[in-house]
């Protein structure tokens, strides 16, 4: 599943486990990959932390 968000796109992965951010400059180039035991902060949500246990249980 991708979902867009302005110039960041996350690819989520649940039967793996993560969730891949990309921004965009000239194209999207991964800025972080977020698995179980991670917190995942994106500048696009102000940086709020966003468990990935919690996600992913």
């Amino acid at each position: 599943m991708d979902i867009t968000c302005t110039r960041e796109r996350c690819i989520i992965e649940p039967e793996a486990a993560y969730i891949e951010v990309r921004l965009e400059a000239d194209k999207f180039e991964r800025v972080g990959f977020f698995g179980k035991g991670e917190t995942l902060t994106s500048p696009t949500l102000n940086y709020t932390p966003i468990s990935m246990d919690a996600v992913f249980g």
